[in-house]
């Protein structure tokens, strides 16, 4: 069988101008021939190429972006919360904090932030976020302090509690807040005859050394009903702070 004769001079031709090419020149378009020929044979090889590349450097910085986005929210958030603070208390000092400790337990009853008595913490001062209270400062060292969460057993405080309409402090009755454990608080009001109801507001009294009046504590969750002790009607409380999502509080300082 006859050879083509267009065919053979076209392969002669081809031979000819590789022959004539420079060495690189000639290296790089058989490199670029075999890629094509390998793509083209193996297109799901697994090999990256630069779409796949790509791709992971394109994820990893829409993750790092997003990392900023949240600190940035955190950032602003902490500085409403410490605005609103110095709104609410313009006299009085105030030292920004961050818990670096959560208590030995499970109920977030304690918690150690980063402020101490280098700082002009001490123990009595109330921790608040925004204009509501978190706990009270329980020891303080120079650079470190233990607060005891409104929820814990140990923090017992003097409260005013009124409907939320009520015309200033001195309107509400006196009771107390205490923490019950397991992120619990209940209000007590001494008296039996107490019109307290649901929805009631909570409010420090102002009568504990160090901590100011009108600090937010929380609402009335139910109804109230006998309490432990004798005359007194108790009810739970919300809190208006999430104390299982603390991170950055704000301690008030002494007058």
């Amino acid at each position: 069988m006859k050879t083509p004769l267009v065919p053979s001079l076209m392969l002669l031709a081809l031979a000819a101008a590789l022959c004539l090419l420079p060495d690189g020149a000639f290296r790089t378009w058989r490199l670029r021939l075999h890629g094509s020929l390998a793509r083209l044979s193996r297109p799901d090889d697994g090999i990256a190429g630069p779409e796949a590349v790509a791709r992971p450097v394109e994820e990893e910085l829409i993750e790092r972006l997003r990392q900023k986005d949240e600190e940035i929210a955190v950032l602003n958030r902490r500085l409403r919360e410490l605005g609103q603070t110095r709104e609410a208390f313009p006299a009085l000092s105030i030292v920004p904090a961050r818990i670096i400790a959560l208590g030995p337990n499970s109920t977030l009853d304690s918690f150690t932030i980063d402020a101490g008595t280098s700082q002009g913490v001490k123990p009595g001062d109330a921790v608040v976020v925004g204009q509501a209270l978190a706990g009270v400062v329980a020891q303080s060292e120079p650079g470190a302090s233990l607060a005891l969460s409104l929820s814990s057993p140990g923090c017992y405080l003097s409260a005013r509690i009124g409907p939320r309409e009520s015309s200033g402090i001195a309107a509400r009755e006196l009771g107390a807040a205490q923490g019950s454990g397991l992120g619990e608080i209940r209000a007590v009001v001494f008296s039996s005859g107490s019109d307290a109801t649901t929805g009631w507001l909570a409010t420090t009294s102002g009568l504990e050394d160090g901590i100011p009046e009108g600090i937010l504590i929380g609402t009335v969750a139910g109804e109230f009903y006998e309490g432990r002790e004798n005359g007194a009607v108790e009810a739970q409380l919300t809190p208006f702070v999430n104390l299982n999502g603390l991170d950055y509080v704000t301690v008030i300082g002494r007058q």
